[in-house]
């Protein structure tokens, strides 16, 4: 699937704002993140995986001949500062934030001398909403449990 219109503005934005801290490019420094067409400036951790099951088959002798595949999951987390968390949930049609409509996450990593490498999150949707907050705590974060149909890779 190609991208879409909004995926390349969106990446052509960030690589336009993408600068160099002297002459390097560092790693968490070179990833931007948005949800539904907002770069996220307050996230501090973002996980992501996929795995599709897969197994051996046999026939004649002791080694396997072929492999079998099945069903594919992704799945995704995403911690951010109270902050965006609240912007996020003014978004919302209703006050939780799971009852946003599906959106795609977009996740762009720009290496210094090196060509950007896009990761889509699709259909994402908020599964839970956890805040730990304690008294000395200066910088709140929001972690979310997501469900995603799929990642693609660019």
């Amino acid at each position: 699937m190609a991208l879409g219109k909004a995926s390349k503005d969106l990446i052509q934005l960030i690589t336009q704002r993408y600068t160099k801290v002297n002459g390097n490019a560092y790693d968490w420094n070179s990833l931007y993140v948005s949800i539904q067409g907002v770069l996220l400036m307050g996230i501090s951790e973002i996980n992501y995986e996929d795995s599709q099951d897969m197994e051996f088959v046999y026939g004649t002798g002791v080694y396997p001949v072929d492999r079998a595949y099945g069903k594919y999951s992704a799945t995704a987390d995403i911690t951010l500062s109270v902050g965006e968390m609240t912007l996020l949930e003014r978004s919302s049609i209703s006050e939780l934030v799971q009852n946003l409509p599906p959106f795609t996450i977009v996740i762009v990593h720009m290496p210094s001398n090196q060509l950007p490498a896009t990761t889509l999150l699709r259909n994402c949707k908020i599964m839970s909403n956890s805040r730990n907050l304690n008294q000395n705590d200066m910088n709140p974060q929001v972690k979310l449990e997501l469900s995603v149909s799929h990642i693609q890779r660019y």
